[in-house]
């Protein structure tokens, strides 16, 4: 699927912003392996990250790269390995997750690889509901400029020594605060 499509996807599963469209879109681009196109094309029926498996998740398969759970084989749940090639079950489940934590759970969001699919995202601008650390912030200080306790994004960040953040890191801000659009 291109660009365009994974657009018209998205907006399927209740994706209207265009910001939103865009990273997602983009994210996929970069999650699943491209095929030689042109433009770039995702591989809705990849399989990834088989190195990973272990007795209770089994591999990332399709657009997003959505890790499937073993229990979850063929139950329809979110995370079913027999369905997640499925474009349509891929973004649902997608959508399932990105609300529960917006993007941050994509290694290509966290590391900032889907700008490549991305030109004209402005360079230097956290991506929605994210924050840059600058000179001079704490977690608490970050906490009450956007009137969060500390203690809760520390949790969402999965940050075990909140007292070792660095200038520049990305984190993450609560859904409620990252303008995400309920399902």
């Amino acid at each position: 699927m291109n660009q365009d499509e994974l657009k018209e996807l998205m907006r399927r599963h209740g994706f209207a912003q265009t910001r939103q469209l865009t990273i997602g879109s983009a994210i996929a681009l970069c999650e699943s392996p491209i095929y030689n196109a042109d433009p770039p094309e995702a591989d809705p029926y990849a399989v990834g990250d088989v190195a990973l498996e272990d007795a209770t998740w089994g591999p990332s398969i399709g657009l997003w790269m959505i890790r499937s759970l073993k229990a979850d084989w063929g139950t329809g749940r979110p995370r079913d390995g027999k369905l997640l090639p499925d474009p349509e079950f891929n973004a649902a489940t997608m959508r399932i997750i990105k609300t529960e934590s917006n993007w941050w759970p994509w290694t290509t969001f966290r590391s900032g690889a889907w700008r490549a699919y991305a030109p004209d995202e402005p360079e230097g601008q956290p991506p929605p509901g994210m924050y840059f650390v600058v000179a001079g912030d704490s977690l608490s200080k970050i906490g009450a400029r956007f009137g969060i306790d500390w203690h809760e994004l520390a949790r969402i960040n999965g940050l075990h020594d909140p007292y070792l953040i660095r200038i520049g890191d990305l984190l993450l801000l609560p859904p409620t605060l990252a303008g995400d659009v309920p399902l």
